[in-house]
Parts: structure tokens; sequence; C-alpha cells
């Protein structure tokens, strides 16, 4: 079972009336604490733990790297928030989860706090699937089979969590993590791929940008384009995501997924610059099918392409960006298939079922009518 973290927050600040103000705008949804100084903040802590701290920029400005460390240690799972003015002020992104300027408005307010409340669940449901995994190898081998039959029920139910969570993190179209995994299967079964390798695929999928937990926010979430220090940090992150499974045996094969989803046929892509066919052809899939539906999608500044539009697009870097076979399944798939996988990923799920189970349903159904949820 799921760990449930307490949702409260500790506001640091010296002057009076912006605690005052920020508590009673705070306090109306969440548990909240709120301190005039470091020292005072530190006694709060020793009481409570906090998931948020909302600190003046100015006070942790003054602040030592022992003291900060020390206020950390007593909320080992809090995430900083900072406000305040940013004229002559300088600090790690990698450290602070994210900035407010004043004066504070109520709406940014509680979307940051909401952005960082999702950020420590996915945390902490890493950690929970952490906890599963070493319980799963302390199993008796004669309870082996059942056993592991029931883990990987778990496993899947935190691995789509995680998946929802980073798809709120990266601020990505609603439903775009699940189009990814489902617009993979679909291609896969056209490719005749075995049963196993189907799974293999559909893990990839599911975790193939869970190394952007490593890239800060303000990369991830900037308006503009990104310089090119900041899209080197970006290209890290399928080595981050490499690392971050390592460890975990049954993701073995799915890690080459992974770290390979940014690989181009051409040999132009990265980490590895892999070229043909030594890209793995899970990553080989999951490139063109995360492609075809960013082309498809609707974002904030631009109406997504039409189904057609987006196959001549695909056809055209056939041979270039993408493994010309797959492209060719890709336009061999009825584009009916598209559009129920597209409507499934919109609506809310019921139960949970695997996504290898919603794609076989459409593939094998004569029916295919809302047969999942």
């Amino acid at each position: 079972m799921l760990r449930e973290i307490e949702k409260r927050i500790l506001i640091i600040d010296d002057a009076a009336e912006t605690r005052e103000e920020l508590h009673e705008m705070i306090a109306k949804q969440y548990e909240c604490e709120s301190s005039a100084s470091y020292e005072l903040a530190l006694l709060e802590s020793h009481e409570k733990s906090f998931l948020i701290l909302l600190m003046r920029a100015s006070l942790y400005q003054a602040l030592d790297v022992e003291k900060i460390n020390i206020l950390k240690a007593a909320n080992p799972n809090a995430v900083l928030i900072l406000f305040g003015s940013r004229e002559n002020f300088s600090f790690s992104p990698d450290e602070i989860f994210d900035f407010l300027t004043l004066p504070i408005e109520e709406e940014k307010l509680f979307f940051s706090i909401q952005k960082a409340l999702k950020f420590c669940e996915l945390l902490e449901l890493k950690r929970n699937y952490q906890d599963h995994l070493e319980e799963a190898r302390e199993k008796q081998l004669a309870e082996f089979s059942k056993t592991l039959e029931k883990t990987e029920a778990i496993y899947q139910n935190i691995l789509k969590a995680i998946m929802q969570a980073l798809e709120i993190r990266n601020c990505e179209p609603y439903g775009h993590s699940e189009r990814i995994v489902t617009f993979s299967l679909r291609i896969g079964y056209e490719l005749g791929l075995d049963k196993d390798t189907l799974k293999t695929l559909e893990l990839g999928a599911i975790l193939h940008d869970i190394g952007k937990i490593a890239i800060p926010d303000y990369i991830l979430r900037k308006p503009s384009q990104t310089n090119e220090e900041e899209w080197k940090k970006m290209m890290l992150h399928p080595l981050y995501g490499q690392r971050m499974l390592k460890n975990i045996p049954f993701l073995e094969k799915a890690i080459k997924a992974v770290v390979q989803h940014h690989e181009r046929w051409d040999g132009k892509g990265y980490p590895f610059g892999l070229k043909g066919e030594e890209i793995d052809i899970c990553a080989r899939i999951l490139a063109v099918a995360d492609a075809f539906d960013s082309m498809t999608s609707d974002e904030t500044y631009r109406l997504g392409s039409s189904y057609e539009e987006a196959i001549t697009r695909m056809e055209k870097l056939a041979g270039t960006q993408f493994d010309p076979a797959i492209v060719e399944a890709l336009k061999n798939i009825p584009k009916e298939d598209w559009e129920i996988l597209h409507e499934l990923s919109l609506k809310e799920k019921k139960e949970l079922t695997s996504y290898q189970a919603i794609v076989s349903e459409l593939v094998y159904s004569k029916s295919r009518v809302d047969t999942i949820h």
C-alpha cells in the first residue's frame, strides 16, 4: 500500500504582514504553519515535518550552506519555493523548485503549490516502488510465480502513476503519455512483435521520459527556445533515465528504449549517435510514436496537424530520423485505430488495465466499439 504523504506547508518570512497574508491564503486549502526566522522554522520542523518550505528569498540568501542543509535534513522530503525580488539574486535551479515574485497572486501561489505537491507525490511513488521491489526479492522461491504476478500488477499501477505525474510536470498535452504507449504497442502489433518484446515496449514507453525528473524546471517549462547550454542539459535525460532504472531487474530490457529513444536512423541522434539497426527496435518504434503524437496534438501556441499531414511529414523523415520500415508500419495502420486510441487517452479510466490489453482488444476485436472503458 502506498504511504500517504502529509501535505503540510511552512512559511518562513520575517515580514509579518506578508507572512500573515500568505498564511491566510494557504490555510484555505492546506495545513500551514509560519515562522518569522530560520531558527523558529527549525523549531517548527522538529515538531513536525513539512512537504513545502515557502521562504523569503532574502532570508534564504542570508543562510550559509550548513544551515540550509540542517533545515533540509529536518524536512527530508520537502521542496523549496522562494518568493521576493529576483534583482541581484542568484540561486541554483537544482536547489529551488520555484520562485514567486512579489506581490504574490493567489492563483499563482496555488498553482506553484500544486506543482510542488505533484512532484513530491512522484518522488514518494518512486520510494514506494523501490520498497515493493525489495519486498518482492525476499519472497520464497516456492511462491515466486504467484508473488511475481501480484507484484507486477503493483509495479504497473505505480509506473502509470509516475508516467501521469511526469506528464503534469513536463506540461505535456493531456493523454500524451498514454498515447505514446498505446501508439507504440499498435505499431508493435503491426510489425508482429512477440509477447515478450511487446511487454518490453510497453514498459519502455511508460518510462521513456523518467530521466526528465533530473532536468530543472526552468529548462522544462521555459516559454522561449532553450539556449545551447540548456539544450545540452536536456539531452542528458535519457542517460539520467538509464541511471535511475539500471538496478531494477525486470526493467533491464526496457532500459534500452529509455536511453535510446532520441537516437536517429541516420546516426545524428543522442546520446550515443547510434545508427540504423544498432538502435533497439523498441526505441525506434517509440521515436516514431512520440513524433506522430506530437505532430497531431494541440499545444498552447499551435494546433496539431491532421492525420494526413502528419503521415506526410513522417514519410519525409523516413530514412533520416526514423526507421523506414516502422514508418511504413505506421502508414499501414487504419486511421480509425489512431482515432480510437486518441479518444481513449482522453477518457478517465474507471479501472486500471494494461495498455497491452487495450491495444490487443483493438487489434483483435471485430466490433471495435468502446470495449475497454
